[in-house]
């Protein structure tokens, strides 16, 4: 089931130790994985992944890695039996308000997604509920999310396209926006952040 390849685009990269691979988001090439034990770089085969563009990989947990595609979603995978089925898109109950995902965070059961045009979407695996957060509903100053992290004080580092940095306090929702600013060089220098 597993293919050797050479050549690949990459948008992201997880480093699992626990399974000794290095799990490799691999644009149109779909997902595939460094296998650090026999150094060779394997593609995950799977119906409902192909001719899909992967995004980002992050991992939900210790037995399953979240994909995050261009137009399809969220993907969840059994890590041991690489089995590949729908987790958040159009066919699951709970769907994303855009299928395109540019970045996944999980901090204990709680997975952050960060959309194209969609904003953030907040899903607690273990209860089910979920919480979006848009330009619609609150201070974000952009829709499209392209990066996200935390800093030291577990607040939400927010990057986007065209509207600056966003830090967002997980305890109230609350958004503090800084946007490039020609007359303030200590300032961000850009309103992308895309990393």
């Amino acid at each position: 089931q597993y293919h050797d390849s050479t050549n690949i685009n990459i948008s992201d990269i997880l480093i699992d130790t626990a399974e000794n691979k290095i799990w490799i988001a691999a644009t149109a090439d779909g997902l595939k994985y460094f296998d650090l034990n026999t150094q060779k770089i394997h593609t995950v085969v799977s119906t409902l992944l192909s001719e899909t563009v992967v995004w980002d990989v992050s991992k939900l947990n210790e037995d399953k890695l979240l994909i995050g595609t261009v137009g399809k979603g969220v993907f969840v995978m059994n890590i041991q039996s690489m089995e590949i089925s729908p987790f958040l898109n159009d066919k699951t109950t709970n769907k994303l308000p855009a299928n395109t995902v540019m970045k996944m965070l999980v901090k204990d059961d709680l997975l952050i997604v960060g959309m194209l045009s969609g904003g953030i979407y907040f899903y607690d695996v273990k209860t089910g509920k979920h919480k979006i957060v848009n330009q619609e509903n609150s201070a974000l100053s952009s829709n499209e999310v392209f990066s996200l992290a935390f800093d030291n004080d577990d607040r939400l580092m927010i990057g986007t396209d065209g509207g600056g940095l966003n830090i967002m306090d997980l305890h109230d929702f609350s958004i503090v926006s800084y946007r490039a600013n020609a007359s303030n060089p200590r300032g961000i220098s850009s309103d992308v952040i895309r990393t």
